[in-house]
């Protein structure tokens, strides 16, 4: 169900330091408010997952699609993930980069959750980070497997609390996956190629079945 696997790693203080510092965002998010943005976003998730079966991946990501944008900090992970990139691209650059982030995030969601066996999600508790920062920690748990293990990142901001990063498993985040990649084709290819080639893996994401 869970196509993407994630490298084994550990989560690294400094990473975490790295994306909390210098932000725009307001004091910790209160636990609650936390957990309640996750819950929302993981709702959402489990309503796809059990309508994959007859919903289009297109159809997923345009329900999906508020939910995330909602969801999650995109501007400020959008920034992380291209480093020291982001500070060289035009402004129209910057604009383009930044619905080309969201489209695939939308589109790797919709995609990634694509069929129902029974799932379900279960907070665990919160934990004190950071920077202001608060983890949420939760699991999918699967009938007759191991429970994967979601760990939220949660900054609080002007909109409410927002989901900075998610850990699987004790793995490097996501974001770090993102950022590594991102950061080679800004230095090889420029903003440009970059750009162009998250829009089109977005757009193949959405063409596939299931």
């Amino acid at each position: 169900m869970l196509r993407r696997q994630f490298g084994k790693a550990l989560i690294t203080l400094g990473f975490m330091a790295g994306l909390t510092t210098g932000t725009a965002f307001g004091a910790g998010p209160a636990p609650a408010e936390a957990t309640a943005v996750v819950e929302t976003l993981h709702k959402a998730l489990l309503s796809a997952m059990k309508s994959a079966e007859t919903t289009p991946v297109a159809d997923r990501a345009a329900r999906l699609g508020p939910v995330i944008s909602s969801s999650f900090a995109l501007n400020r992970m959008s920034q992380f993930a291209a480093g020291s990139g982001w500070r060289k691209m035009t402004d129209q650059q910057k604009s383009s980069y930044l619905s080309a982030f969201t489209d695939i995030t939308i589109a790797t969601y919709a995609n990634r959750f694509d069929g129902f066996s029974g799932e379900s999600f279960a907070t665990l508790g919160t934990e004190e980070a950071l920077n202001d920062s608060l983890l949420v920690r939760t699991e999918l748990r699967r009938p007759k497997k191991d429970p994967v293990r979601l760990t939220y990142v949660i900054l609080g901001s002007e909109d409410g609390p927002k989901i900075v990063d998610i850990y699987l498993d004790g793995s490097i985040s996501e974001l770090a996956r993102q950022r590594s990649e991102y950061q080679s084709v800004l230095r090889s290819s420029g903003a440009d190629a970059l750009i162009s080639g998250l829009q089109d893996q977005a757009e193949r994401m959405l063409k596939t079945n299931g």
